[in-house]
């Protein structure tokens, strides 16, 4: 028996078919359902999941591990494919600070360089991207993905870096 829920046994329409404004994932009767999978164009996936560096993903509430579990979001494709990305951003700041620590360029030459680094993953942000949730995650937590995993001396340049980044000053 439904206590103080309503059970829709038909689609909501109007005088011209469907009631799209009804339909829409954030109204409110699509909300009081009370979804059991995230929906990404209205949940925030970062309220219920925790991306790793190393490709997989935690979950943080019961929501996040159901949409984990039915999703298979840990499945070996997806983490290899986002344990690639952050690998290959990695990557790309030892080659900057190698070529800088060997003098094959100047502090300018790596400024710039780190500067359009940290602009791509400021890009992949955007919903329109592949894998923004995991860019999210880079940059919201640049020092775990990639300040943690660098010497001392590098974890220092490329710090700085970051915070004049994220200052508008690089």
């Amino acid at each position: 028996m439904l206590t103080n829920q309503v059970a829709v046994t038909q689609p909501p329409l109007d005088s011209n078919g469907l009631d799209k404004n009804v339909c829409q994932a954030d109204s409110a009767i699509m909300a009081a359902e009370k979804p059991l999978l995230l929906n990404p164009e209205i949940d925030k996936p970062e309220l219920h999941f925790v991306f790793l560096p190393n490709g997989e993903i935690i979950e943080k509430t019961q929501r996040g591990k159901k949409t984990q579990e039915i999703c298979d979001l840990n499945r070996d494709d997806l983490v290899i494919a986002r344990k690639t990305i952050v690998d290959n951003f990695l990557a790309e700041i030892r080659d900057d600070l190698n070529d800088f620590k060997n003098k094959r360029i100047d502090k300018k030459t790596l400024r710039h360089s780190l500067k359009k680094l940290f602009m791509r993953i400021f890009k992949s942000l955007s919903t329109t991207q592949p894998y923004s949730r995991l860019a999210w995650f880079m940059f919201h937590k640049f020092e775990i993905f990639f300040i943690k995993p660098l010497d001392k001396k590098q974890k220092q340049v490329v710090k700085k870096a970051f915070q004049l980044f994220k200052e508008g000053k690089l």
